[in-house]
């Protein structure tokens, strides 16, 4: 089974979103809000997770800080977060 990893916002300190996806699973771990002083990034636009259809089985946040779940409200409604 292969699992594919995909990093978003990787230059920031703590202010990133991991994807990881294999062949029969799809989850997120944190959805980070863009911290101050990274004017670079752009809104997180991710198919299945904030547009579309869902297509992942839940997001996972490691903890309840405003940089770990700013974009909490930007998931799909039927996708669960833990």
């Amino acid at each position: 089974m292969a699992t594919n990893i995909k990093v978003y916002r990787g230059n920031q300190i703590g202010g990133c979103v991991v994807i990881v996806n294999t062949d029969t699973t799809r989850i997120c771990i944190d959805m980070v809000e863009n911290l101050p002083g990274n004017e670079t990034a752009e809104e997180l636009e991710i198919k299945g997770l904030t547009y579309e259809e869902e297509n992942f089985e839940a997001v996972f946040f490691t903890h309840y800080y405003g940089d770990h779940i700013g974009e909490l409200q930007r998931i799909l409604p039927n996708i669960p977060c833990q």
